[in-house]
């Protein structure tokens, strides 16, 4: 799921002069478990990070929703080759803000919108470009379709969550190969993440701060709840005029900070 932050803009951001949200952990040695502990994306990892989305992303509904759209069938290579290269840079800027973890070289991966971390000139003026190429890279229903969920969302945003959305951190984006999932490796992330939360609350208040995450797939309430998500909110999409499908619901879900 886009990053609430940036929705038009899918680049990161990047502070040379704060600690980003997570913290290091001294090396371990490579066992089978320690495979399963996330760690920073590297430029490396890019490569393995876009097959994991291209292949998790097959089966989500909100996916098919946004992009299977009547006016995108049939071949379009300019449009598919530039898409590619705009994933590629948004995963370069993300390993540049230190902002995306992966499991096993990209089998999972997982970015944080860090409320925290003030953007530079460089990544804004980078996700202005992004949002540009976007825009062009999007045929005209897939737009309409994506100014739906957007509006949705802001508005549920809004009503639930209000201002305190800025205070809180956001898993923007948490996707797991499909040959690896049920083995426990989106849930190590996602448990990394809030271990550190304790840092960001001390930079928040004495009493630190909650997380959100938009889930896309009912598929998926079972396991953020096993995380300490709880659902706050319900919107639905498919209204856009050339979706023939089931209108799809999208949950906002919220973990208080403990």
């Amino acid at each position: 799921m886009a990053e609430l932050r940036r929705r038009d803009a899918p680049l990161g951001a990047h502070s040379d002069s704060q600690e980003t949200l997570l913290t290091e952990e001294p090396p371990r040695k490579d066992s089978g478990r320690d495979r399963a502990v996330p760690r920073r994306m590297q430029y490396g990892d890019i490569l393995t990070v876009y097959d994991t989305m291209h292949r998790a992303n097959a089966g989500d509904p909100l996916q098919r929703f946004l992009l299977a759209t009547p006016d995108s069938v049939g071949p379009h290579p300019i449009r598919a080759a530039a898409r590619k290269a705009l994933y590629y840079v948004q995963y370069a800027t993300e390993v540049y803000a230190r902002i995306a973890w992966v499991v096993q070289g990209g089998a999972s991966y997982m970015r944080l919108g860090d409320p925290f971390q003030p953007k530079t000139w460089l990544t804004r003026a980078a996700d202005r470009a992004a949002a540009a190429v976007l825009g062009w890279v999007l045929t005209k229903q897939q737009r309409a379709r994506r100014a739906e969920f957007r509006t949705k969302l802001l508005t549920a945003v809004h009503a639930r969550l209000g201002d305190g959305a800025r205070r809180m951190v956001e898993v923007a984006i948490l996707m797991t190969a499909p040959e690896c999932q049920g083995r426990g490796l989106s849930l190590a992330p996602l448990t990394r993440s809030f271990w550190h939360c304790a840092w960001v609350g001390k930079q928040a208040d004495a009493h630190g701060v909650a997380s959100f995450v938009v889930s896309s797939n009912v598929a998926n309430r079972g396991f953020y709840r096993a995380c300490g998500f709880e659902i706050v909110e319900t919107f639905w999409v498919g209204d856009e005029p050339t979706w023939d499908g089931e209108r799809v619901p999208v949950d906002l879900m919220v973990r208080k900070f403990e």
